[in-house]
């Protein structure tokens, strides 16, 4: 058993991917504020965060290449001003997968993203819902047609190597508390 679940677990405190392999990303605590209008007093926002990595030219974009959403345990994010402890994986991007098809997505671990040059960003969802890319109005944006997505919050520089010794905490733009972890090796 992983010491640091039984050590939440006597503190009532949920533990991040018991049971998965050790590196597995996750959102484990999440706040954002100024929700667009439409959504404050219907407890209806759809948080998305993205690990997105920058163009490698100038004739690229950005390209998102992880996110968690609702489908993977950020479904109880409804409200904005209040403080999420959840235990939501990401998953790896795949926009070629034709719509309606649905495919086994692979759970983001931190060897995948040694290496790259990264930053999060984090959207209310108001077009296709995450595996797809984020579209929001920014001059990095990943698509041009379609709904947009109401940005949160878009972070500088993101090393996931800060995540092999502690979970990492940040504050940008309309995001008030973005915790990530990973699940760590368990104990002998």
């Amino acid at each position: 058993m992983h010491r640091t679940a039984t050590i939440l677990a006597a503190a009532g405190l949920s533990a991040c991917g018991v049971g998965e392999p050790a590196g597995t990303l996750y959102v484990t605590s999440i706040e954002v504020t100024n929700a667009p209008s439409d959504k404050i007093f219907a407890e209806d926002l759809e948080v998305e965060v993205y690990i997105m990595e920058r163009a490698s030219t100038a004739n690229t974009f950005d390209r998102a290449i992880a996110c968690a959403g609702t489908r993977t345990g950020l479904d109880n994010v409804v409200r904005d001003d209040v403080t999420y402890n959840t235990d939501a994986y990401f998953i790896d991007i795949q926009d070629d997968v034709p719509d309606g098809e649905q495919i086994d997505r692979t759970k983001v671990r931190l060897d995948w993203l040694r290496g790259r040059d990264l930053y999060v960003v984090v959207v209310e969802d108001d077009d296709e819902a995450c595996p797809r890319s984020p579209t929001y109005d920014d001059e990095q944006s990943t698509r041009i047609s379609g709904n947009r997505d109401d940005l949160l919050g878009k972070s500088g520089a993101f090393d996931p190597a800060r995540l092999e010794e502690r979970p990492v905490s940040m504050a940008f733009g309309d995001v008030v508390r973005l915790e990530l972890d990973i699940v760590r090796a368990e104990f002998d």
